[in-house]
């Protein structure tokens, strides 16, 4: 079993959940520095509300024997906690994390990995943040190429694509010994 430290790194850099999973990717894409900062908290606390609350629902779906429901299960958990957080916290606006991929990724990867419930939170925990690192790095070097020549057929999304595979090259690396 991995330590909590090699869990913690390798989910926010090496097996990032982006560029490991190819899941947020049209968050990514989609995403500005506005966006960024006001729902990053609001995607780390619904990833770790919903991870813990699936953790013990599986072992429930396990007990009576009725796995085949563990994806419906999961999105409709993630749906009622989102509306929950959306009541308690008005001012955020959490309905654009109900087509966000990497909420139902992270818990379903919790689950096929076996985890204990605190490697579970640090999972999520760290995967959420490797997710904002990630969307961060790729905002900054986008606006830095919207004031760079790029030949017209690479502008955009294109040349984000490819930035997003440089930085999974570079993260990758950090995973090598």
């Amino acid at each position: 079993m991995m330590s909590l430290f090699n869990l913690i790194f390798a989910s926010v850099f090496v097996n990032n959940i982006v560029t490991h999973s190819l899941l947020g990717i049209p968050t990514i894409l989609d995403a500005g520095y506005q966006k960024i900062l006001k729902n990053g908290m609001a995607l780390i606390i619904i990833t770790i509300l919903s991870s813990m609350a699936n953790y013990y629902i599986y072992d429930i779906l396990v007990q009576y024997n009725v796995i085949y429901l563990k994806t419906g299960i999961l999105i409709l958990l993630i749906v009622i906690l989102t509306k929950l957080l959306s009541i308690i916290f008005k001012n955020v606006d959490f309905n654009h994390l109900l087509t966000n991929t990497i909420i139902l990724g992270i818990t379903l990867l919790n689950i096929q990995t076996g985890y204990n419930l605190i490697e579970v939170v640090a999972y999520s925990l760290a995967s959420s943040v490797g997710f904002l690192i990630l969307t961060f790095l790729v905002m900054i070097i986008s606006d830095r190429m919207a004031i760079s020549k790029i030949k017209e057929p690479l502008k955009g999304i294109p040349i984000t694509l490819i930035t997003m595979s440089i930085l999974y090259l570079i993260f990758y690396h950090l995973g090598l010994k």
